[in-house]
């Protein structure tokens, strides 16, 4: 065995130690490791026969029998090349698809979260306190209207509207419209609009201790029928 055999053979086996390791913490994926380790068996064969390539490039007319190593050798790295190719092509289209998947998710998250959003303590406290708005704006109409006559005609409703107790009822209503509209880009409207019917409650109680209307059974009953409705209605984006 010469030299040149010898040097062969310890290059691949260090290549082949190489793939060993390499493979041993899992930087080879099976496909890819299977191909080196097949390659560096490939490399101690052609260096353990040598003297049987030396025949096989003499029938073939290769003079230099290295040449037909280096021939081969070329034409199998340049198949390595288009496999590598192909696969890497093959993982940026998956990744492409991927990305755009993932992409359609968090969009889809992000909607069903701004449509399905809770109704938490913070959301709650700004319908209870648009109600309020809404309820004292009723409270100052009736206490208006019930200082000033009223008639269907042109002084009467331009003197009507700038009475205190009505401008301030309709000052009222134009910041509750505001705040409502807040409201609804973060609550959705089949839950914000019946938990607002706390307004008739209220205006139930509201009216018996200010303007001392009568305050009956069904009244009451009515009442708590509202405030199990607007109960199950807050408690029920919890529940899907």
């Amino acid at each position: 065995m010469g030299k040149v055999q010898i040097i062969t053979i310890a290059f691949a086996s260090l290549f082949l130690i190489q793939v060993v390791y390499y493979s041993s913490r899992n930087k080879l994926r099976d496909k890819q490791a299977f191909l080196w380790f097949l390659m560096a068996f490939i490399g101690i064969f052609i260096a353990v026969c040598l003297d049987w390539l030396n025949k096989i490039a003499a029938l073939l007319g290769v003079a230099y029998m290295p040449a037909l190593i280096f021939t081969i050798a070329f034409l199998v790295v340049l198949n390595i090349l288009i496999y590598q190719s192909v696969t890497l092509s093959d993982h940026q289209e998956k990744i492409k698809t991927l990305v755009q998947e993932i992409a359609y998710l968090k969009h889809e998250l992000e909607e069903y979260q701004r449509k399905g959003e809770k109704m938490n303590l913070i959301n709650f406290l700004l319908i209870l306190s648009n109600t309020c708005i809404l309820v004292i704006g009723q409270f100052l109409w009736k206490y208006g209207m019930m200082k000033t006559s009223f008639s269907l005609d042109s002084f009467s409703i331009i003197k009507l509207l700038f009475s205190p107790f009505i401008f301030s009822g309709l000052v009222m209503y134009g910041a509750a419209t505001i705040l409502w509209l807040f409201i609804l880009s973060r609550v959705p409207l089949s839950v914000a609009y019946p938990v607002q019917s706390i307004a008739y409650v209220l205006a139930v109680f509201g009216a018996y201790f200010v303007f001392h209307e009568p305050l009956s059974p069904a009244k009451i009953i009515g009442v708590i029928l509202i405030i199990l409705g607007v109960s199950l209605i807050g408690i029920s984006p919890n529940t899907q």
